[in-house]
C-alpha cells in the first residue's frame, strides 16, 4: 500500500505479468483489480520484482529488465526507466 492508500501487486510472466492497482474496499459489482498495467503502458518487463515508495513520494518499480520510476498514467509511458546504461546494475 502506498503513502495514497493504493494498494499494488507485482506479478510475474505466465498468463498475464506487469502491475496490479487493486480497489481497497471492492464491492460484489466491481473486480478487485482496477488497472492493469503491462509493457504495452511503458513498464520494461512483465515480471515485476519489487515495489517500492521512498521518503518523497516517488513510487518504484523493480523489474527484470529495468528499475522503473512510476510517471503519470497519462503520460507516453507510465514509467521513467533506468537500465545499465543508466549505471544501474542488471544483475
Amino acid at each position: 500500500e502506498d503513502a495514497g492508500g493504493q494498494i499494488w501487486a507485482g506479478l510475474r510472466p505466465g498468463n498475464s505479468g506487469g502491475l496490479l492497482r487493486l480497489f481497497a474496499d471492492p464491492t460484489a459489482e466491481n473486480s478487485i483489480v482496477e488497472r492493469h498495467f503491462t509493457t504495452d503502458d511503458g513498464l520494461p518487463a512483465s515480471w515485476i520484482t519489487d515495489l517500492f515508495e521512498s521518503g518523497d513520494g516517488d513510487f518504484w518499480i523493480a523489474t527484470t529488465s529495468g528499475l522503473c520510476l512510476w510517471q503519470e498514467e497519462n503520460s507516453d509511458s507510465v514509467c521513467r526507466t533506468f537500465k545499465e546504461n543508466n549505471g544501474v546494475c542488471d544483475t
